[in-house]
């Protein structure tokens, strides 16, 4: 009597949002939204670095495009369902100089947000996945960063302090 008892929620839990029926459910406050992360490591071929404005052979999307950011944007927008954002806050330019490889790269921080949809780390790793294989028809990956778990979900609030310890 009196005492809370444990329940059982099951392997695919759900978010119950109490509100008007067909009412909008969209997060309106970013810093309410969970998030995943993981970083894309994306290898520039010397022609690609060469040709900054020209379109590439596989690739809509010339090679200025990509390295800023917005192309990637796009090519993994359009790929995620309805009601996750996708971000991408942060991208270095690497020369083959600072990486000691013979190509320069592009690494990204690609953040998937829910704003209508409950975001859960499985579903997360899922678009990791389709990503990986989308933008890799547009330009080569790095072989050995693909397949690396995405974050656990974090409040989009703590993004920048994440941003921060990275990048120090």
């Amino acid at each position: 009597r009196g005492v809370d008892r444990g329940f059982k929620i099951g392997k695919a839990p759900e978010m119950y949002v109490f509100g008007k029926p067909n009412s909008d459910r969209t997060i309106k406050r970013k810093e309410l939204m969970m998030c995943c992360r993981h970083e894309l490591h994306i290898v520039l071929p010397d022609e690609y670095t060469l040709n900054m404005d020209q379109k590439g052979t596989n690739s809509p999307y010339s090679a200025r495009e990509i390295i800023d950011g917005d192309a990637i944007k796009d090519i993994i927008q359009s790929i995620i369902p309805q009601g996750i954002v996708v971000d991408v806050p942060e991208r270095r330019f690497l020369t083959k100089d600072e990486t000691g490889y013979d190509f320069d790269m592009v690494i990204y921080l690609v953040v998937y947000c829910g704003q209508s949809k409950v975001l859960r780390r499985d579903e997360a790793d899922e678009y990791r996945h389709a990503t990986e294989c989308e933008v890799e028809k547009h330009v080569p990956l790095r072989e050995n960063r693909r397949g690396r778990l995405v974050s656990r979900p974090f409040p989009y609030y703590l993004l920048q302090s994440i941003i921060d310890d990275h990048t120090s």
